[in-house]
């Protein structure tokens, strides 16, 4: 079926919530100011939740908007409900009184807000444009997702060096997509014909859920290098929060011009997107671990950002191909719901590192953890073809 034609302002509302996207990543920098603020009476694994509570809650409630996207309830809909929570849950504590609890539940509503969101960008971009601008427009929603982490980083880098409370006003910057949201054009769904009834009902490609695993298992390794490079850079000597938010808005940068030149990358490489991206990644973990200062450590962030933007569009883009369209965006929201919920999980993946190497190296550990699971992902991916099938 021939896609109907999208307004300017339709694609730039789709390409709002890309934007967004990476609204969590406001209180990455600012992870040890939050951390010294209730370290007093609240365990540091319990602190790390902050972090990682949204990610929780993130991941039925994706699961729930992808099964309803453009069936039971409208995306517009679902965009303008999910960027309104996002406001409210973010903003919030900046205001409230200092209560963890209190401050939970507003991340556990800013993380409806996002979850809510979450699939709907890739699938509106599959549902509505032809095959070649839609993987075009795939890595420039991955451009547009980093972009946003950059000003979101920033923003929780600045508001964190006033005060631990004042990160989270980091989140206004979602009345942007609260905005756009109204405009969020709607996919035409196929005609239904008189055999409809009695066609079997098109079911998801395994590869989803395999795809979904892979995030799952990158995420749980590298999350957690972003959720502690503030630490990780004041036990270098190498920076405050305000240096933490530049080297991880670097990280997105490499993001943003690996998501820039997909297209290209992935015209030549094509299977082997997701072992290129994975390898890049392995170097740039290894080359910040080294690094002794601001430069180094951003230009291995640099690198582990690139390459994560190659690897996820590609697996994004094998869903994409193999997965019936009625079908898509649940197949999409499943795996956006693993990489969250791994995010969940990394606090206790690293309680397990912290049993082998020691309560003092946990942080340094984890870049050696990380560097082997990502290492092992690529070569596995260098034999396994999942699209060998599909003619691309």
């Amino acid at each position: 079926m021939e896609k109907k034609k999208v307004s300017v302002a339709g694609t730039l509302a789709v390409f709002s919530l890309f934007l967004l996207s990476m609204g969590i990543t406001v209180v990455t920098p600012a992870m040890n100011v939050i951390i010294e603020r209730w370290a007093a009476t609240v365990s540091v694994t319990n602190i790390y939740m902050v972090s990682t509570i949204p990610t929780l809650v993130m991941v039925p409630v994706t699961i729930v908007a992808g099964s309803l996207a453009g069936k039971k309830v409208k995306y517009r809909t679902l965009a303008v409900l999910g960027a309104f929570l996002f406001l409210l849950g973010g903003c919030a504590p900046a205001v409230l009184p200092e209560n963890f609890i209190l401050l939970l539940a507003c991340r556990a509503v800013f993380g409806v807000g996002v979850g809510l969101m979450a699939p709907l960008g890739n699938a509106l971009v599959v549902g509505l444009y032809e095959p070649g601008k839609a993987s075009a427009y795939l890595g420039y929603g991955t451009l547009l997702m980093n972009f946003g982490g950059i000003i979101f980083q920033q923003l929780g880098g600045f508001f964190a060096g006033i005060s631990w409370n004042a990160t989270f006003w980091g989140h206004a910057f979602g009345l942007v997509g609260f905005v756009m949201a109204f405009f969020i054009p709607e996919p035409e769904l196929p005609a239904e014909d008189s055999s409809a009834a009695s066609a079997p009902k098109e079911k998801m490609h395994p590869f989803a859920w395999f795809a979904a695993i892979t995030l799952f298992i990158f995420n749980i390794a590298n999350y957690p290098l972003m959720m502690n490079l503030s630490t990780f850079m004041a036990q270098k000597n190498a920076g405050d929060a305000q240096a933490a938010a530049i080297v991880l808005s670097v990280y997105t940068v490499g993001g943003c011009i690996s998501g820039l030149i997909f297209g290209k990358i992935y015209g030549v490489v094509k299977r082997f997107s997701v072992s290129l991206g994975l390898a890049i990644c392995v170097v740039g973990i290894c080359v910040a671990y080294f690094g002794a200062n601001v430069a180094t450590i951003g230009a291995g962030m640099f690198l582990d950002g690139f390459g994560f933007s190659i690897m996820f569009p590609a697996l994004i883009a094998f869903v994409g191909m193999l997965t019936p369209p009625s079908t898509q965006a649940f197949g999409i929201s499943i795996v956006t719901a693993f990489m969250n919920l791994s995010s969940f999980f990394s606090a206790y993946y690293l309680v397990v590192i912290e049993h082998f190497s020691g309560k003092d190296n946990v942080i340094g550990s984890s870049y050696f953890w990380a560097m082997a699971i990502l290492g092992i992902l690529a070569v596995f991916y260098i034999f396994y073809n999942p699209i060998k099938n599909v003619n691309n």
